[in-house]
C-alpha cells in the first residue's frame, strides 16, 4: 500500500510472478516395455509422461553372444506441465540400455561383407566357397564391396576370408547358402 499526503489513499497490490514451467527432461518420464528379440527386432516402449516419438536405431542385427545395446528413445514433451526440452526441439532423446540375447549359430556358412578401401589399388580376396568345394580367389577393384558366403573349417569352427591389400571384412552375423562370387 502506498500512502500519500492527501485525503486519498492509493492501494495497489503486486501480482505474483507468472509460473514458469520446468523444462522437460528424461527424468520426468518412465520408459517401460522396451525389449529386443534375438533376431534384433525392437519392441516399442511406453512412456509415462509425454508421447513416444521414435527410436534410434529401429532394429539390430543378430549377435552370437548376449550383447548390451543402447537405444535413444525420443519423447515429445507434455506441454501442459513442461516447457520444451530445448528452445529448438519438442523432443528429447532418452538413452536406454538393455541386453540383446544371442542367436545360436552353429558352425555353418557365414556371410561377410568385404570392402576394398583403396580408391586406386586393387586388393586380393581368398576364401573357401560356401559349399566347401572350391577355394575362391578374387581380385577386388578399387572401392569394390562384395558379400560372400564362406564355408566353415569344420563342424565347430566357422571359416573366414583372407584379404591382402587395403581391404577389410565385416561379419554380417548370419548364415548363408550362396554368394555372388562362386
Amino acid at each position: 500500500m502506498i500512502r500519500a499526503r492527501s485525503p486519498f489513499f492509493i492501494e495497489h497490490e503486486e501480482s505474483s510472478a507468472p509460473t514458469v514451467l520446468p523444462r522437460f527432461t528424461c527424468a520426468d518420464t518412465s520408459i517401460t516395455g522396451l525389449s529386443i528379440a534375438a533376431n534384433g527386432t525392437i519392441t516399442n516402449p511406453s512412456v509415462s509422461v509425454g508421447t513416444l516419438h521414435s527410436l534410434e536405431p529401429t532394429s539390430f542385427g543378430t549377435v552370437s553372444t548376449a550383447t548390451i545395446r543402447n537405444v535413444l528413445v525420443y519423447v515429445t514433451y507434455d506441454s501442459s506441465n513442461f516447457r520444451p526440452p530445448t528452445d529448438s526441439s519438442n523432443q528429447i532423446a532418452c538413452p536406454v540400455q538393455f541386453t540383446q540375447p544371442a542367436t545360436t549359430v552353429t558352425a555353418a556358412q557365414k556371410n561377410f561383407r568385404v570392402t576394398n578401401n583403396s580408391t586406386t589399388q586393387t586388393a586380393f580376396l581368398q576364401y573357401v566357397a560356401f559349399d566347401g568345394s572350391v577355394q575362391i580367389n578374387h581380385t577386388m577393384q578399387p572401392s569394390e564391396t562384395v558379400d560372400i558366403c564362406v564355408a566353415p573349417f569344420d563342424s565347430e569352427t566357422p571359416g573366414y576370408p583372407t584379404v591382402i591389400g587395403d581391404a577389410t571384412y565385416f561379419d554380417l552375423v548370419q548364415g548363408c547358402t550362396t554368394d555372388t562370387l562362386s
